[in-house]
């Protein structure tokens, strides 16, 4: 499936906590969970005790195929985190990993403040590295597990409602040098990382979810 197809195949929608459960019913490669994911019981407990995590469906025309879970840095207000991100195994491959990190990317972009979007990825995993890296994603560290700390930094002026914009503009790395990037940047590392994510209690809006 391309990616235009793949874009109006998907939407998105905020899961309460009332309902968080629903990603259990999804179908995940054992060695994703094991070494990359994490136990979906612990995600669903971390995001029902994080008063600023929020959980967002992906779906389909057959129903729900996906999630993420995003929230901002406890430290720094300009930092927001995509935290976990999962596609179910029967559909992967279809491109709907990229388009939905496209969307989670215009998201963030919009809410007030967000300057810069970090995500922690396993080294072993050289495919998702690969496609945060086409995405615009920055490799800037490690945490203390080892695993990579890439940043997307934000860009000025933020790019349309259009889930495809950020990844285009990203992809193309024209909207500004990696040094102008640099300088952006606070500092290296932010926000202490439980569970291999960050945790705060500063939420986004749930109406800017629901786009």
């Amino acid at each position: 499936m391309c990616l235009s197809r793949a874009a109006e195949a998907l939407n998105y929608y905020p899961i309460d906590r009332g309902h968080l459960d629903a990603v259990r019913t999804l179908e995940y490669d054992p060695v994703q969970l094991q070494e990359f994911l994490g136990p979906v019981e612990q995600i669903v407990s971390e995001v029902r005790r994080g008063l600023a995590h929020r959980m967002i469906g992906i779906q389909d025309g057959t129903g729900l195929v996906g999630f993420m879970v995003v929230h901002p840095d406890p430290r720094d207000k300009s930092c927001w985190w995509l935290a976990w991100f999962a596609i179910d195994l029967s559909h992967q491959g279809h491109g709907y990993g990229r388009v939905a990190l496209a969307h989670a990317m215009t998201l963030l972009a919009h809410i007030d403040g967000c300057r810069r979007i970090r995500l922690l990825v396993a080294h072993a995993n050289a495919a998702a590295r690969h496609v945060y890296d086409n995405a615009g994603f920055d490799d800037i560290g490690r945490d203390d597990e080892g695993w990579h700390i890439m940043e997307y930094v934000v860009p000025s002026p933020i790019p349309s409602g259009d889930p495809f914009a950020a990844y285009r503009a990203a992809h193309g790395r024209l909207i500004m040098s990696k040094r102008v990037r640099r300088r952006m940047r606070l500092r290296p590392f932010t926000g202490p990382n439980p569970a291999r994510t960050i945790g705060t209690v500063r939420a986004p809006p749930l109406a800017a979810l629901a786009a």
